[in-house]
């Protein structure tokens, strides 16, 4: 049931629906005279051919590859590697088996799904592709409605990434860890790939370094300059001051007192005049 759902994702040809709908996918974009259709043509031929290497190394890994320190672990406690229940592998292998059985009959079936695939580009992206009847084509009889292009693609792609899978992963032929360690542009695709393209580090600067030192910034220099010592102690030492200030201004001699009076008042009666 796993091959059977791995060779379906991989699209193994003619004998699953991933085949067909991905053959589908391809035509429509291809045929769709877009400014974008051949860029957008390679990018999905290279994720069909990555989708089918990680699925065949899944599959390496998983039936041909070495037991992990996890599964040695449990080993030793006494647990032992055992097929999964009823309730999970009964749905998982109906799945298997319609990928492989509706992949069976896919060929009656593609033009159609070339169409609807064809109608979903037009309405949703405004990607409008000319609808051809079967006519003049180079393929054989029984698959003269495909489109030889995607066709081809669609084989090259798997080929391709079923033949790496198998050379890394099941035949072992080539070491992965020494491969990728032998050259500086692999290792830096593989380190980017392993960080998840620093995805999680991109989002942890953005929404939790940056965030605390900015909270740290307004902390110092906001609410601790500001707040605290430009509101809190400076209020107390202007008050302070301006005590001092009135304070020195009561000397408790009379004449003073007379002397600032008649000086008001002179001022006051200036100012009248004018």
């Amino acid at each position: 049931f796993m091959w059977a759902a791995g060779l379906g994702l991989m699209g193994a040809p003619f004998i699953t629906t991933g085949f067909w709908s991905k053959d589908a996918i391809f035509a429509a974009v291809y045929e769709s005279g877009n400014e974008w259709a051949l860029p957008l043509f390679a990018i999905a031929v290279l994720t069909a051919i990555i989708t089918a290497f990680y699925t065949t190394r899944m599959l390496g890994l998983v039936f041909f590859g070495k037991k992990s320190k996890h599964i040695e672990k449990m080993e030793e406690e006494g647990h032992h590697i055992h097929e999964a229940s009823l309730s999970m592998w009964v749905p998982y292998g109906i799945l298997a088996v319609l990928t492989i059985g509706i992949g069976l009959i896919g060929l009656s079936a593609e033009e159609n799904i070339h169409h609807l695939f064809t109608e979903y580009l037009d309405h949703s992206f405004g990607i409008h592709t000319e609808y051809h009847e079967n006519g003049d084509s180079i393929l054989p009889a029984p698959l003269d409605g495909l489109n030889p292009v995607a066709l081809g693609s669609s084989l090259v792609a798997f080929s391709v990434g079923i033949g790496l899978g198998y050379i890394f992963y099941i035949g072992r032929w080539v070491d992965p860890v020494k491969f990728v360690n032998s050259n500086i542009f692999f290792y830096a695709i593989h380190k980017v790939m392993l960080n998840r393209w620093y995805l999680n580090a991109i989002i942890y600067w953005c929404f939790v370094v940056a965030p605390l030192w900015l909270a740290r910034a307004v902390f110092r220099y906001f609410e601790r300059t500001a707040i605290d010592y430009g509101m809190n102690d400076g209020f107390q030492k202007a008050a302070g001051w301006g005590a001092k200030v009135v304070q020195g201004t009561q000397t408790g001699v009379t004449q003073s007192y007379l002397f600032v009076f008649g000086a008001g008042l002179l001022f006051v009666v200036l100012i009248l005049l004018i």
